[in-house]
């Protein structure tokens, strides 16, 4: 199931981003995916104790999508939980040139849901925050740990607890639920 020219498949190297990806065949059964999708389909089990990786990830996507419509059909779109993360997964029916059906592909992605931080402007207007901290405490509300923060501002995970430190500091609180507190306060 690995594509070495795609990077994509169970074995490939873990990629940065934490977005999922899935293609299907025209029968659901998983030809390609990411890491990150085994990760956010599979969790909690341990991946190693998956027995067919495959139909547990095409069994999940069929969960997911279980009140719609059958993947790809349609476009389609759906909410679902893993663990304590919220995720929006949307399918995206592909046709090759040929137009035949049996060679139809179907994408789908798995995206971390956005927490509504509409508190944080004025959060960071109230507590004084440098734009830096400002971006920090976003992410922070859309529930990313510190190596996650790191990778979408391109500073190191040690960058990002010094955000946080400076952030509590300002915010006069000791944890990070404690400024997730304090940007539903304000």
């Amino acid at each position: 199931m690995d594509s070495p020219a795609l990077g994509l498949g169970y074995g490939g190297p873990r990629a940065s981003s934490t977005v999922g990806l899935v293609l299907l065949d025209h029968a659901g059964i998983p030809i390609y995916f990411n890491p990150e999708a085994v990760r956010i389909l599979t969790y909690p089990r341990d991946r190693g104790n998956v027995n067919d990786l495959g139909k547990s990830l095409r069994d999940q996507i069929q969960s997911i999508f279980r009140s719609r419509s059958s993947v790809g059909q349609t476009d389609l779109t759906s909410q679902f939980r893993s663990g304590r993360r919220h995720y929006i997964c949307r399918s995206f029916p592909l046709m090759r040139a040929s137009r035949n059906p049996l060679s139809s592909v179907t994408a789908v992605l798995l995206e971390r849901a956005a927490l509504q931080t509409f508190g944080v402007p004025a959060a960071a207007r109230r507590f004084r925050l440098t734009e830096r901290e400002h971006q920090t405490v976003t992410l922070l509300m859309d529930g990313l740990t510190s190596k996650e923060i790191a990778v979408r501002m391109n500073v190191t995970p040690n960058t990002v607890k010094t955000f946080v430190r400076l952030i509590m500091s300002k915010m006069a609180v000791s944890t990070r639920s404690g400024i997730v507190g304090k940007i539903f306060a304000a």
